[in-house]
């Protein structure tokens, strides 16, 4: 996505600041993580809160290739409700998220 690491971090700290517990990992296989344990309320984010994070998560996946994030993304995606979530990958038709 060619971001700068500024924007990274400041794309964080909005998760933070969104009350979001969002942890940092030091070293070679560091990165950014939801501190473990944390659950989040679905009627606490509206779907159009949901599916922001979830296009944010998918944006830092690829660009950080952190397998965390991935599971983090999951997450997220599993408070959709089936209706709500994209097609899966490979199959026709375009995505809200």
């Amino acid at each position: 996505m060619e971001v700068s690491v500024r924007t990274v971090y400041r794309d964080i700290e909005t998760l933070c600041q969104a009350g979001f517990p969002i942890v940092a990992y030091q070293g070679a296989g560091g990165g950014f993580a939801v501190m473990e344990g944390y659950r989040l309320d679905r009627n606490a984010l509206t779907f159009e809160e949901i599916a922001s994070v979830i296009s944010a998560l998918k944006g830092m996946t690829k660009t950080l290739d952190d397998a965390r994030l991935g599971t983090t993304l999951e997450k997220y995606t599993s408070l959709l409700t089936d209706k709500e979530k994209p097609p899966a990958s490979g199959r026709s038709g375009s995505s809200s998220i």
